[in-house]
């Protein structure tokens, strides 16, 4: 998204803050971006497509800082403090006034089911690449990784609404 898009975006997710997306107009978010509706549509199709694509944006932003290094599994294993998480609650940290707004539901951006998705992705991906072998016992690769981004997710959401405390560290260690 270039600078008048991000504009939009962040005009729309400021009135989402007191107020759901279904009560904000395109009219409403020019007006907080201090733009012409034809500003708008230049750059958007409508309301929804302002949402998908600034939701997607956010999300590949996080889903990216939780990508995790192939030596992860090693990491944890070891008792060490994942490196990933910690990455992914630095910058949600960075965005916490932003993320407070589309992980809250009654918003309705559809925050946290995006996210959950990309990660389940970045997760699968990483374990898959590994090649571990699995026992006759194992649970499949996408349940494991379903089950702990959802935590995660859940983690993160329940996070932001604490003002971000304690520090990532420490939150990475408890999950």
């Amino acid at each position: 998204m270039g600078p008048m898009e991000q504009s939009l975006w962040a005009a729309c997710v400021a009135l989402a803050a007191d107020r759901p997306l279904t009560e904000i107009s395109v009219v409403d978010i020019c007006r907080r971006a201090c733009v012409h509706r034809a500003t708008f549509y230049r750059h958007f199709e409508d309301k929804q497509d302002l949402v998908q694509r600034g939701t997607a944006r956010l999300v590949f932003e996080l889903a990216s800082d939780f990508a995790e290094p192939a030596d992860a599994v090693a990491q944890v294993q070891a008792g060490e403090t994942p490196p990933h998480l910690v990455r992914l609650l630095r910058a949600a940290r960075l965005r916490r006034d932003q993320l407070r707004v589309v992980f809250d539901p009654e918003r309705g951006f559809g925050f946290r089911r995006a996210l959950h998705a990309a990660m389940l992705e970045v997760a699968v991906a990483r374990l898959d690449a590994l090649d571990l072998a699995p026992t006759p016992d194992s649970a499949p690769t996408r349940l494991v990784c379903s089950y702990t981004t959802a935590g995660a997710v859940e983690a993160l959401a329940w996070w932001i609404e604490r003002g971000c405390e304690p520090e990532p560290e420490q939150v990475a260690r408890w999950l």
